[in-house]
C-alpha cells in the first residue's frame, strides 16, 4: 500500500487473514486498521486480521458478562432450599 511517494504501508502475511481463515490474495480490495505509525522512517503497519478480531474479543466479552449476569439470576440460595424443602416436607405430611 502506498499512500504517498514518502509514506509506505506494509502489511505482515499474519495480517492478511480473513475472517474465514484464508489469506486475502494480490489484487483484493479489503479494509484495514494501523496497527503502528513510526513517523520517523515513515513506516506504517496495517492488518486486515485485526478488524474481526477486536470485534470477536467484544462479543466474547459480551457473552461472558451475560452467561455470568444470568448465572448469578438463577444461582439457587438457601432460602429457595428451605421453601422447597418445607413444601416437600408439608406434602409428605398431608397438610
Amino acid at each position: 500500500m502506498k499512500f504517498n511517494e514518502d509514506v509506505i504501508a506494509f502489511v505482515p502475511s499474519r495480517h492478511l487473514e480473513k475472517e474465514d481463515g484464508n489469506k486475502l490474495k494480490k489484487g483484493e480490495e479489503a479494509e484495514f486498521v494501523i496497527i503502528e505509525f513510526n513517523k520517523e522512517f515513515k513506516r506504517v503497519v496495517a492488518s486486515h486480521t485485526a478488524l474481526f478480531k477486536a470485534e470477536e474479543v467484544k462479543h466474547v466479552k459480551a457473552a461472558v458478562k451475560k452467561a455470568a449476569s444470568s448465572a448469578a439470576e438463577a444461582k439457587p440460595t438457601l432460602g429457595d432450599a428451605n421453601d422447597a424443602l418445607q413444601a416437600l416436607k408439608d406434602k409428605m405430611d398431608g397438610k
